[in-house]
This record gives structure tokens, C-alpha cells and sequence, in this order.
């Protein structure tokens, strides 16, 4: 197993099968949460009024039955500040992408806890695990799953247009 440092937080990569697989990247849950609430204190100090992915948000936060990719955006979006090494179309640690990351303990521990006590419950999330449900059960965002259901047509919308937001970050 070799270690390697990617910021503030370790990777490790490991032979499987013979080759050298990338390992998650442990995104310090204690530096995000400082991270938020900085952010949180310094936007409400100055108001920023553009954002150059606002249309995405906006489609993200008014889409119907797409609860779960509002916390995958959120959690993305922190994932990707705390460490600029994250592959924030990866939703699990297993995802063996460069940059993998587990968004659900992320997203849990950090985004549910932050939005819920500073930003009045915003994300509208009744469970303090959210991406528990089947978009956070894929290992990383995509906008081909297989065998499509009519419930999977907003997330399948959400992909392809967060997607280039996100892809623009890395």
C-alpha cells in the first residue's frame, strides 16, 4: 500500500488484482465544517450577489422529487472546497476513480447538521442520512443508468446539466 498527501487529507492507493487503484480521499469533516460556517459568516457579512452556476442551483433546489440531489450538489460543492483533488462526480468511496470520496458520510455528518441548524432546513431533509436513498447509492453521478424509470427522469436531468458546472471545478 502506498500513502500519498493530497491537501490536508491522505489518500492511499493499493494493488488489486495486480494493479495500482486509487483510494478515497478522507475529506476532514472538521475542516468543512469550519469551512461552511466561515462562509457562512463572511456571506453574511457581504452579500454576493452572482454566482456562475445560480441557473443550476435554481434548477436543482425547485426540481420535484430530486431531494436527494440537492444534498449531492451541496455535498459535491464542499467536497471540492476542502480538497481540490476530489472527483466530485463521485459519490463513494469504492467509486476507484482518482479523487473518489465518500459523500454520504460527508453529507451526514456535515451538509444535513449545517443546513438544518444555520440555514433553516433549506434543503427540506427529514433524514439526517441523505444520500441513503438510490442516487446516493450509485458510485458516482452519471447521466446513463441503466434500465430507467419514470422516477429516475429528474436525476437523470440534474446529471447532465450539473455535470458541466462540476466538470468545469476539476
Amino acid at each position: 500500500m502506498q500513502i500519498c498527501r493530497s491537501g490536508s487529507n491522505v489518500c492511499k492507493n493499493r494493488i488489486h488484482g495486480g494493479q495500482l487503484t486509487a483510494m478515497a480521499i478522507d475529506i476532514d469533516k472538521t475542516i468543512a465544517t469550519k469551512l461552511l460556517n466561515t462562509s457562512y459568516t463572511n456571506c453574511m457579512r457581504t452579500p454576493v450577489d452572482t454566482c456562475m452556476i445560480k441557473s443550476t442551483i435554481d434548477f436543482i433546489m425547485n426540481g420535484k422529487n430530486c431531494l436527494t440531489y440537492r444534498y449531492i450538489m451541496f455535498t459535491a460543492l464542499l467536497a471540492k472546497a476542502v480538497d481540490s483533488s476530489v472527483d466530485i462526480l463521485s459519490l463513494q468511496a469504492g467509486d476507484g476513480s482518482e479523487g473518489a470520496y465518500d459523500a454520504r458520510s460527508l453529507a451526514s455528518k456535515v451538509v444535513y447538521r449545517f443546513q438544518a441548524s444555520l440555514l433553516g432546513n433549506v434543503l427540506d431533509g427529514s433524514n439526517n442520512d441523505p444520500l441513503v436513498n438510490k442516487p446516493g447509492r450509485f458510485l458516482r453521478l452519471s447521466p446513463v443508468r441503466p434500465k430507467q424509470t419514470s422516477w429516475q427522469i429528474c436525476p437523470m436531468r440534474f446529471e447532465l446539466r450539473l455535470m458541466p458546472c462540476l466538470v468545469l471545478m476539476k
